[in-house]
Protein backbone atom coordinates (compact mmCIF):
# COMPACT_ATOMS: atom_id res chain seq x y z
CA UNK A 1 0.00 0.00 0.00
CA UNK A 2 1.44 3.43 -0.94
CA UNK A 3 2.46 5.69 2.00
CA UNK A 4 -0.13 8.35 1.10
CA UNK A 5 -2.91 5.79 1.20
CA UNK A 6 -1.68 4.53 4.59
CA UNK A 7 -1.71 8.07 6.00
CA UNK A 8 -5.24 8.62 4.73
CA UNK A 9 -6.37 5.33 6.26
CA UNK A 10 -4.79 6.22 9.63
CA UNK A 11 -6.49 9.64 9.57
CA UNK A 12 -9.89 8.15 8.79
CA UNK A 13 -9.52 5.53 11.52
CA UNK A 14 -8.55 8.17 14.11
CA UNK A 15 -11.48 10.39 13.12
CA UNK A 16 -13.85 7.44 13.40
CA UNK A 17 -12.55 6.50 16.85
CA UNK A 18 -12.78 10.12 18.04
CA UNK A 19 -16.36 10.39 16.75
CA UNK A 20 -17.39 7.18 18.52
CA UNK A 21 -15.86 8.27 21.84
CA UNK A 22 -17.43 11.70 21.55
CA UNK A 23 -20.88 10.31 20.76
CA UNK A 24 -20.66 7.99 23.77
CA UNK A 25 -19.86 10.90 26.06
CA UNK A 26 -16.38 9.58 26.79
CA UNK A 27 -14.63 12.86 26.09
CA UNK A 28 -15.35 14.45 29.48
CA UNK A 29 -12.77 14.77 32.21
CA UNK A 30 -13.16 11.85 34.57
CA UNK A 31 -9.55 11.69 35.67
CA UNK A 32 -9.66 13.45 39.01
CA UNK A 33 -10.05 17.03 37.78
CA UNK A 34 -12.02 18.22 40.77
CA UNK A 35 -11.02 21.86 41.00
CA UNK A 36 -13.88 24.26 40.30
CA UNK A 37 -11.73 26.31 37.94
CA UNK A 38 -11.39 23.36 35.57
CA UNK A 39 -15.05 23.56 34.61
CA UNK A 40 -16.11 26.94 35.90
CA UNK A 41 -19.07 28.97 34.81
CA UNK A 42 -19.13 31.66 37.48
CA UNK A 43 -18.15 35.33 37.34
CA UNK A 44 -14.67 36.17 36.10
CA UNK A 45 -12.32 38.23 38.22
CA UNK A 46 -9.71 40.76 37.22
CA UNK A 47 -6.42 40.71 39.14
CA UNK A 48 -4.54 43.76 40.39
CA UNK A 49 -0.79 43.96 39.82
CA UNK A 50 0.90 41.42 42.13
CA UNK A 51 -2.25 39.35 42.74
CA UNK A 52 -2.29 35.66 41.81
CA UNK A 53 -4.60 32.68 41.47
CA UNK A 54 -3.98 28.97 40.95
CA UNK A 55 -5.87 27.11 38.25
CA UNK A 56 -6.02 23.40 37.40
CA UNK A 57 -5.80 22.43 33.73
CA UNK A 58 -7.48 19.12 32.90
CA UNK A 59 -5.93 17.36 29.90
CA UNK A 60 -9.31 16.17 28.60
CA UNK A 61 -10.87 19.62 28.43
CA UNK A 62 -10.22 21.79 25.42
CA UNK A 63 -11.34 24.84 27.41
CA UNK A 64 -10.26 25.10 31.07
CA UNK A 65 -11.74 28.33 32.40
CA UNK A 66 -9.35 30.14 34.77
CA UNK A 67 -12.13 32.50 35.91
CA UNK A 68 -9.84 35.41 34.94
CA UNK A 69 -10.60 38.38 32.75
CA UNK A 70 -7.47 39.95 31.25
CA UNK A 71 -7.13 43.27 29.44
CA UNK A 72 -5.01 44.30 26.48
CA UNK A 73 -1.69 45.75 27.64
CA UNK A 74 -1.50 43.64 30.82
CA UNK A 75 1.28 41.11 31.39
CA UNK A 76 0.82 37.86 33.31
CA UNK A 77 3.34 35.29 34.57
CA UNK A 78 2.57 31.55 34.50
CA UNK A 79 4.30 29.18 36.95
CA UNK A 80 3.77 25.40 36.74
CA UNK A 81 3.50 23.39 39.98
CA UNK A 82 4.78 19.87 40.68
CA UNK A 83 3.92 17.27 39.71
CA UNK A 84 4.24 18.58 36.17
CA UNK A 85 2.94 15.55 34.28
CA UNK A 86 -0.01 14.48 32.14
CA UNK A 87 -0.61 11.88 29.46
CA UNK A 88 -1.56 12.00 25.78
CA UNK A 89 -3.03 8.51 25.27
CA UNK A 90 0.03 6.46 26.36
CA UNK A 91 2.68 9.20 26.10
CA UNK A 92 3.58 10.80 29.45
CA UNK A 93 4.90 14.32 29.19
CA UNK A 94 5.24 17.62 31.03
CA UNK A 95 3.72 21.06 30.34
CA UNK A 96 6.43 21.58 27.70
CA UNK A 97 4.84 18.85 25.59
CA UNK A 98 6.66 16.65 23.10
CA UNK A 99 7.57 16.78 19.38
CA UNK A 100 5.63 14.76 16.81
CA UNK A 101 6.21 11.05 16.48
CA UNK A 102 6.01 9.44 13.04
CA UNK A 103 2.26 8.74 13.07
CA UNK A 104 1.48 12.25 14.33
CA UNK A 105 3.28 14.14 11.56
CA UNK A 106 0.23 14.26 9.23
CA UNK A 107 -1.86 15.79 12.06
CA UNK A 108 0.50 18.62 13.10
CA UNK A 109 -1.36 21.31 11.20
CA UNK A 110 -4.60 20.32 12.96
CA UNK A 111 -3.36 21.07 16.48
CA UNK A 112 -4.97 24.03 18.22
CA UNK A 113 -1.58 25.81 17.92
CA UNK A 114 0.08 24.04 14.95
CA UNK A 115 3.61 25.29 15.68
CA UNK A 116 3.65 24.25 19.37
CA UNK A 117 4.54 20.79 20.69
CA UNK A 118 1.85 18.21 21.27
CA UNK A 119 0.51 18.65 24.80
CA UNK A 120 2.35 21.91 25.47
CA UNK A 121 0.43 23.97 28.03
CA UNK A 122 -1.18 26.85 26.13
CA UNK A 123 -3.61 29.69 26.69
CA UNK A 124 -6.34 31.43 24.76
CA UNK A 125 -8.39 34.60 25.14
CA UNK A 126 -12.06 34.46 24.13
CA UNK A 127 -11.40 36.73 21.15
CA UNK A 128 -8.91 34.25 19.68
CA UNK A 129 -5.44 35.28 20.93
CA UNK A 130 -3.52 32.03 21.50
CA UNK A 131 -0.10 31.58 23.10
CA UNK A 132 2.27 28.89 24.42
CA UNK A 133 3.12 28.69 28.13
CA UNK A 134 5.12 25.43 28.13
CA UNK A 135 7.06 24.45 31.24
CA UNK A 136 7.24 28.05 32.43
CA UNK A 137 7.77 30.16 34.20
CA UNK A 138 6.79 32.35 31.30
CA UNK A 139 5.28 35.78 30.82
CA UNK A 140 2.74 36.85 28.25
CA UNK A 141 1.78 40.43 27.35
CA UNK A 142 -1.84 40.36 26.20
CA UNK A 143 -2.83 42.07 22.95
CA UNK A 144 -6.58 41.64 23.48
CA UNK A 145 -9.09 41.57 26.31
CA UNK A 146 -11.28 38.64 27.34
CA UNK A 147 -11.64 35.55 29.50
CA UNK A 148 -8.52 33.40 29.87
CA UNK A 149 -8.68 29.68 29.10
CA UNK A 150 -5.84 27.14 29.35
CA UNK A 151 -5.43 23.80 27.53
CA UNK A 152 -3.09 21.01 26.47
CA UNK A 153 -2.19 21.56 22.80
CA UNK A 154 -3.81 18.68 20.94
CA UNK A 155 -5.96 18.05 17.89
CA UNK A 156 -9.51 19.32 18.67
CA UNK A 157 -10.96 15.83 18.08
CA UNK A 158 -8.38 14.05 20.24
CA UNK A 159 -9.07 15.27 23.76
CA UNK A 160 -10.94 12.04 24.56
CA UNK A 161 -7.70 10.07 25.05
CA UNK A 162 -5.99 12.53 27.40
CA UNK A 163 -5.38 11.94 31.11
CA UNK A 164 -4.23 13.95 34.11
CA UNK A 165 -4.05 17.58 35.11
CA UNK A 166 -1.49 20.31 35.73
CA UNK A 167 -1.69 23.10 38.29
CA UNK A 168 -0.51 26.57 37.31
CA UNK A 169 -0.22 29.86 39.20
CA UNK A 170 -1.14 32.96 37.26
CA UNK A 171 0.27 36.29 38.49
CA UNK A 172 -0.47 39.71 37.07
CA UNK A 173 2.86 41.50 36.54
CA UNK A 174 1.76 44.71 34.77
Amino acid sequence: MPPQKKQLLVRRLALYIAAVFSSLGLNGCKTGCTARQSNASGPHQHLRVGEAITSVVCARRRYNDTLLFVRAGETYRFVIHSPNSWKDWYHSTCAGGYPSMFLQKPWESGRVIPTANWFALCGEITLGERFVIGNGPSQHPFQSSGSLFLFANDHPWSYWNNFGQISVSIVRMK
